[in-house]
């Protein structure tokens, strides 16, 4: 760890660059020329309903509901960086030094504060409450089919919530040697109150899918009734394949905005850009593929456009 240290290289920063660099050119491969690429590649990269049958041996699969579990790791991390952040922003209460210690080796120990306190904790804030969202939504509403993913598509998504609460903390004004901070609510602009309702907005319109999502899958009592794949209707789904995918990356865009200054955060916004839209592809064209009346109108991430 100390090699991190001593040549200043920020490893959420290098993660999450190698895993938008990994999606990226993997999902062009496979979108382009699946047909000729090694069975292991695909298995890797595709998971549940995308899925090739009989996966190649090699591949350590864990059951598609344990998305649950990005979740649990999501709301602790996001949480306890949140009571943190505002401890020290709020309450001027100084960081514990293993705590500095600590982000010195994940995010550089010459990292500078950037943009403002009262960002921070908001940008922490909407963060922990996606998390909150999806954690009842994968609890009590969602219903897993019984598919796979990979363990490689488990561990990054671990990964990402975990560095997801790093990255603005290594950041925030007063969590670097010697920063101070100094928060202010008046420091919240119009602009950025406008961004927390439209994260507000996007985060509604993705319970609302998930729950239509449920539906087809329940009966009129709430049990259980099929594991089978069906088109869904109403709202967003009579133009978007995927509009839950679409709606998380306008909450990722609005909190990109909050955190703009944010160096790292940028890296987080990328990595869920490139793998939000590859997924959301991907599932266009799976729904196209096996529904031959599927409605032409809907689109993978632009309603009406692309």
């Amino acid at each position: 760890m100390s090699y991190f240290v001593d040549f200043n290289v920020s490893i959420v920063k290098l993660a999450f660059g190698l895993m938008t660099l990994g999606v990226f050119i993997t999902s062009i491969f496979v979108i382009i020329f699946e047909k000729y690429l090694p069975r292991f590649l695909i298995d890797t990269y595709k998971y549940g309903k995308f899925a090739v049958k009989n996966p190649s041996k090699f591949i350590i699969v864990v059951p598609k509901s344990w998305f649950r579990h990005f979740y649990i790791v999501g709301t602790i991390c996001t949480g306890m960086t949140m009571v943190i952040m505002i401890n020290g922003c709020l309450f001027g209460r100084k960081p514990p030094a293993l705590l500095l210690s600590f982000l010195d080796v994940v995010d550089s120990k010459k990292r500078i504060p950037s943009g403002s306190a009262v960002g921070s904790v908001v940008g922490i804030s909407l963060l922990f409450v996606h998390c909150i969202a999806r954690l009842w939504e994968t609890h009590f509403i969602s219903v897993f089919s019984q598919s796979n993913i990979n363990i490689v598509h488990y561990v990054c998504g671990i990964v990402h919530y975990i560095g997801s609460a790093v990255a603005i903390l290594a950041e925030a004004p007063g969590f670097s040697h010697g920063a101070e901070c100094s928060f202010s609510w008046n420091e919240l602009t119009f602009a950025e109150c406008c961004v927390v309702f439209i994260f507000g907005l996007a985060s509604f319109e993705q319970l609302k899918c998930s729950i239509i999502l449920a539906s087809l899958r329940k009966n009129k009592t709430g049990a259980v009734r099929t594991y089978k794949h069906s088109i869904p209707t109403g709202r967003l789904f009579e133009v978007l394949s995927s509009p839950h995918l679409v709606a998380e990356i306008i909450m990722y865009m609005a909190l990109t905005y909050i955190l703009r200054s944010n160096q790292t955060w940028w890296f987080i916004f990328t990595w869920v850009l490139t793998n939000q839209c590859a997924v959301a592809w991907m599932n266009h064209k799976w729904y196209q593929n096996n529904f031959p009346g599927y409605p032409k109108v809907r689109k993978a991430l632009i309603p009406y456009v692309f």
